[in-house]
């Protein structure tokens, strides 16, 4: 059937007027259901299914239900607007892939097929609950430009402030996490040279490097959480982690980033190193990617006590703490300690020569 298809047949047309009092004057046995399907022109197979409870919405055709009950679908409509009010609003395939999770968790019966939900149990969601809409972003040129103003920003801190009344919250427990990239190639610096020339040239370790993605997180007080490394391997091994700091993990990833099941191994380790719990939460300010919509990271988050907050779409280059301290300092030095983490990389092992 195609999106914009032309329904031709006239079943239904009595209108769902017709079927609640229908349905009303067989109830309270004004009338027979062969009267009730003269007078209104309702059919009597139509009136006895919904009598018998067999329609999950009065004025659905057909024999099938919903595939999720009236309270699952209702939850799940709560859930994507709570995400919406706090910037974390679920695009359509995660709507649809956490539809099938949410089925599979359930072990509800289903056709989805790809660990997704179909386009058609998308649609039919979207007409029985006329409360959400699907709206297009604006464009990413514009983002930034657009994104960062008063009306955003400040409704971002009124659900930061409503977050905060709800629970006493104190400085060790407001965390602030974000990822950046780090470059194994450093940029080279000045160098004196003959004038004229055009093409000046100095050895590195390479023309495009490797991105290694570092995962930090720090709260208000000042304390760190040991970071996450994530390096652009297919296995890991622990002499990755020679050197790093006290307490880091690592993991591996075909690209170096991160996705939604490194995200869920990072959440883990924050669990272990914080100890939130239901009755001590924590709140932890991060950005909107989709890898932190996943149902195992909201679970998780929510079984532990972690309130995950999502700052402003398009306003992290200004309203994320992490990108304006620390990583802009690492950035700012990364020319100057990458060449020394290759020395010691390069060292064979046994050598009797130590880095200065």
């Amino acid at each position: 059937m195609g999106y914009k298809y032309q329904r031709k047949s006239t079943r239904g047309g009595y209108g769902l007027d017709k079927l609640n009092e229908a349905l009303h004057k067989v109830r309270s046995r004004e009338l027979s259901k062969r009267k009730a399907e003269y007078i209104y022109g309702v059919p009597r197979k139509t009136i006895s299914r919904h009598l018998a409870g067999k329609v999950a919405k009065v004025g659905n055709l057909g024999r099938y239900e919903c595939i999720f009950g009236k309270e699952v679908e209702q939850a799940l409509v709560n859930h994507a607007l709570k995400l919406q009010l706090m910037f974390f609003g679920l695009s359509i395939s995660e709507l649809r892939k956490l539809a099938y999770d949410l089925a599979v968790k359930l072990n509800v019966q289903h056709r989805f097929k790809n660990q997704c939900a179909g386009k058609s149990w998308l649609r039919g969601f979207l007409a029985r609950h006329p409360e959400l809409v699907v709206r297009s972003p604006e464009p990413t040129s514009l983002g930034r430009a657009v994104g960062f103003n008063k009306p955003s920003v400040q409704k971002f801190f009124d659900i930061y402030k409503s977050e905060l009344t709800k629970d006493t919250y104190t400085s060790d427990q407001i965390f602030n996490m974000d990822e950046s990239g780090v470059t194994v190639v450093h940029r080279p610096g000045k160098v004196i040279s003959r004038r004229g020339q055009k093409q000046i040239g100095k050895v590195t370790s390479g023309e495009k490097g490797q991105t290694t993605t570092v995962i930090c997180a720090v709260n208000a007080a000042g304390f760190y959480v040991p970071p996450m490394l994530i390096f652009k391997r297919k296995r890991f091994t622990e002499q990755l982690m020679k050197d790093s700091p006290p307490g880091a993990v690592g993991a591996c990833s075909p690209n170096g980033w991160v996705d939604s099941g490194l995200f869920v191994k990072w959440l883990t380790h924050f669990i272990s190193v914080v100890k939130p719990s239901p009755a001590r939460k924590v709140i932890l300010i991060l950005d909107g990617h989709s890898s932190h919509k996943t149902l195992a990271a909201i679970e998780l988050a929510r079984e532990n006590g972690v309130v995950m907050m999502s700052l402003p779409p398009h306003t992290t280059h200004m309203l994320q703490p992490l990108d304006k301290t620390i990583f802009g300092s690492l950035r700012a030095i990364e020319g100057q300690i990458q060449p020394r983490m290759r020395q010691v990389d390069a060292e064979p092992c046994g050598s009797k020569n130590q880095p200065v």
